[in-house]
């Protein structure tokens, strides 16, 4: 592995209060109509392309510094 690169651990699990929030979550959506749920739905999708797009240019501005 390169050295300018920090060795770290991939944790795909969920804290505490993530799976607090998410339960929260799933119990409001029961009662979410359709249109509501497409809405919310597009706008989860797009606020995971800005992430992918803002850790994109991160890496980018790593390997380029």
């Amino acid at each position: 592995m390169d050295a300018n690169i920090p060795n770290f651990q991939l944790n795909l699990e969920l804290s505490i209060e993530q799976k607090f929030k998410m339960r929260i979550f799933q119990e409001s959506v029961k009662t979410m109509n359709s249109e509501d749920a497409r809405t919310l739905l597009l706008g989860a999708s797009q606020l995971l392309m800005v992430k992918d797009n803002i850790i994109r240019g991160l890496m980018k501005q790593n390997i380029i510094e």
